[in-house]
């Protein structure tokens, strides 16, 4: 059985206090992150290892969740609190997508997971402030010809289907705390909507714009993954006529020979990845984590990767950010805490490791 060679770059970056910076400033920390790894560059493959194929990324490089969120715009005020809005503006979010297509270009062996991005988008479909030539490019990237077109009913449809699945999977699995009508601890006193209210509102027509918190993977230019946060954690802290609505996990996801699960912050807490039970059902093999400060459950990934696999976590906490690999004998999940370039406060940690393709 071929070995292959991948590295993992794992950048922590303070997001939970550092939200007063604009897109502009992020986008080039996350470039001086990713000139840092490329500085450290990728190991050479050891003697018995197989040349990664073209077609599979050679290099991970996760940053955290909120690397991009609207500005709180007070110098003085580094971290949202509650009657901020803390999602972009679809525009906005737009233009940072386009940013980071370009930049992965720079890094065509290295797939690219840049934390979170938390945006809202109309109920009512509007991109009449984009231009032409913009609507065009969201058209190509996206390869979807729809884009600019009225989707008012479906935009609702789909946010009410999102709810209903997540609203299922919260009675399943926490019935004795409430399932769907669960709420999470107050901030400044205001508690989270729940799913039964955010149904409530969708059906009564409460809300002007659906907001998301959504992890896209970036490769040698292209969008291969896209995934948003189920959890809410407070994701809305206003009272802006702005829901939350969970995205619709569709993976594990696969990049060549690589193959990963993604959660972000609540989704670990509340273990909300379907667990793999089934010994016949192949297991990925990574499970990435990005979150604001959410402890590892290391427990909880043996069912998220298969034997050999490994958990990333990029964290704003420098503590949780950390990788992991799952041995078979003796059968856990082992802390690889010798990394080729060690974790620093707002570095990156890189780590060389081998797998084999099954």
């Amino acid at each position: 059985m071929a070995k292959y060679q991948l590295t993992i770059a794992v950048w922590h970056s303070d997001t939970t206090s550092n939200q007063n910076l604009t897109s502009n400033i992020r986008l080039w920390k996350l470039k001086e992150a990713l000139s840092d790894f490329a500085r450290a560059g990728l190991a050479k493959p050891k003697s018995g290892i197989t040349a990664t194929p073209g077609d599979t990324p050679r290099a991970i490089f996760v940053a955290p969740e909120y690397v991009f969120a609207k500005p709180t715009g007070e110098r003085w005020k580094t971290g949202h609190t509650y009657d901020d809005q803390r999602a972009l503006e679809q525009a906005d979010k737009e233009k940072i997508v386009w940013e980071l297509v370009a930049m992965s270009k720079a890094y065509p062996d290295v797939l690219i997971l840049p934390g979170s991005i938390t945006w809202r988008k109309p109920v009512v479909r509007d991109l009449g402030h984009m231009k032409t030539s913009e609507l065009t490019a969201l058209k190509s990237y996206r390869n979807d010809q729809t884009v600019g077109k009225d989707k008012t009913s479906v935009r609702v449809d789909k946010a009410v289907d999102a709810l209903e699945s997540h609203g299922t999977k919260l009675d399943t699995i926490y019935p004795l705390y409430g399932g769907r009508a669960i709420r999470m601890n107050p901030i400044s006193g205001h508690p989270s909507q729940n799913v039964v209210e955010k149904l409530d509102g969708l059906s009564l027509g409460q809300f002007d714009y659906i907001q998301q918190n959504t992890l896209y993977g970036f490769w040698n230019g292209m969008i291969v993954l896209k995934y948003a946060k189920e959890g809410d954690f407070h994701e809305v802290l206003n009272g802006q006529r702005t829901v939350s609505v969970p995205g619709v996990y569709k993976g594990p996801f696969q990049i060549g020979n690589i193959s990963l699960g993604c959660e972000i912050c609540l989704d670990h807490a509340l273990e909300m990845r379907p667990k793999i039970n089934n010994p016949g059902t192949k297991r990925p093999l990574l499970n990435v984590l990005i979150s604001a400060k959410v402890e590892t459950k290391v427990n909880a990934q043996f069912d998220s990767i298969r034997d050999g696999g490994f958990f990333v976590h990029s964290s704003s906490e420098l503590a949780y950010c950390k990788v992991f690999q799952k041995r078979k004998n003796p059968n856990t999940l082992t802390d690889l805490n010798a990394p080729r370039v060690i974790m620093s406060k707002g570095g990156v940690g890189v780590w060389d490791v081998e797998y084999d393709v099954i």
